[in-house]
């Protein structure tokens, strides 16, 4: 196998959490990850913004800012994360994208149960999707959408970023904001606790 295919390790940090985290916890590492996303945010969001992805299962999240400084392809960064998740460090380089067989279990998972969500950050300006199946999310993975839509607002009301896109289509939401404000914030959140209406609950997310 050519080695340039696969690596051990990658140069961005990875931001985790699970469901043996306290909410507080969970919280915290999303916002180290966002934190770090904003600092190195850069030029326009449609014209060489940073890149960077979020990966959640039904129990954990992983999130990274992609390969070659928020360049290189959101897939092998969402690929990556799924194999994180499920304590796989054999990671998959660009070159390796080309070889479906080292990571077709990761790559089904990704793309059966879990939300995969990419990033691009521009200097004033951050773009998101959220995409799963349409199956039933789980409560972890409900509460985390909460968690992002508020960390979202944060980042508007503290002047941060003037503006915030989201396209959500993951359980039976699907709900797009091309300008944030309060009002599509309002909506979002109700779409989301409309949402944890259908999913098992338990005591953390």
């Amino acid at each position: 196998m050519d080695n340039n295919m696969i690596t051990n390790k990658t140069n961005e940090k990875i931001f985790s959490a699970d469901n043996t985290f306290s909410n507080e916890q969970i919280t915290q590492f999303l916002y180290y990850f966002f934190d770090e996303v904003v600092k190195r945010k850069r030029r326009k969001v449609y014209n060489g913004g940073l890149q960077a992805g979020l990966v959640v299962s039904k129990t954990a999240f992983a999130a990274k800012i992609n390969e070659d400084d928020g360049k290189s392809s959101h897939l092998s960064t969402s690929i990556n994360l799924t194999k994180y998740l499920n304590g796989d460090d054999f990671y998959i380089t660009e070159k390796g994208l080309g070889n479906t067989s080292l990571y077709r279990h990761a790559y089904n998972e990704l793309f059966t149960s879990c939300i995969d969500s990419r990033i691009v950050a521009g200097d004033r300006e951050l773009l998101m999707s959220f995409i799963s199946n349409r199956g039933e999310l789980s409560y972890f993975q409900v509460g985390l959408l909460r968690a992002i839509a508020d960390s979202c607002k944060l980042l508007i009301d503290n002047g941060i970023l003037d503006n915030v896109s989201i396209g959500v289509r993951v359980g039976n939401i699907d709900f797009k904001i091309d300008n944030w404000d309060d009002k599509h914030y309002k909506e979002l959140c109700d779409k989301i606790d409309n949402e944890a209406k259908r999913t098992k609950k338990t005591k953390k997310y």
